[in-house]
């Protein structure tokens, strides 16, 4: 009986935690997905599954602290296409995290960004508090740092930007 009294009590304490709605919640939005490791694959060419997570993971985030203005930034809509590897140039790779040491791998494919402002904050109505980018042209590259991690970097030059709608979050990926 107590030990059942325990596990109950236990339970009870750790469901406000569990409860407790992520950052996302303030944006009227999901949590930016974030990546447990990027460190696969340690040799060898990443497949583009691999290289789209970590896209992802490196896109979407919240800026700014909860005493000024914060937004958050989620993507979606990410495909990517990987070419075959390349040694690193110095000319169109000069990126202060970049392992000149590793192969470097040009992407092209299409996102969408979002950036959402927090609800109740100025522009900040439900449903109307996000702005989006199409990006249906993007290149660039995936590149391993020199910490071993993958990162990946896509734009479209020739997306016009954001316009001045306004979009409810975005629902999925």
């Amino acid at each position: 009986m107590t030990n059942l009294l325990l596990a109950f009590l236990t339970l009870a304490a750790a469901l406000p935690a569990l409860a407790q709605p992520g950052i996302g919640a303030k944006f009227g939005s999901r949590d930016p997905q974030t990546c447990a490791s990027q460190k696969e694959p340690a040799r060898g060419a990443p497949t583009g599954a691999q290289l789209r997570e970590y896209f992802i993971c490196d896109s979407e985030r919240v800026t700014g602290s909860a005493s000024s203005s914060r937004l958050l930034y989620l993507v979606t809509g990410v495909n990517v296409e990987v070419a075959k590897g390349r040694p690193f140039n110095m000319a169109t790779d000069s990126w202060s995290d970049i392992d000149t040491s590793q192969m470097v791998y040009p992407v092209r494919g299409a996102y969408t960004q979002w950036q959402c402002v927090e609800l109740g904050k100025i522009n900040g109505d439900r449903g109307k508090n996000c702005t989006k980018w199409e990006y249906p042209h993007a290149s660039g590259v995936c590149y391993k740092s020199t910490f071993g991690d993958w990162h990946c970097k896509l734009y479209d030059k020739d997306s016009p930007g954001p316009g001045m709608e306004r979009y409810p979050p975005p629902a999925g990926k």
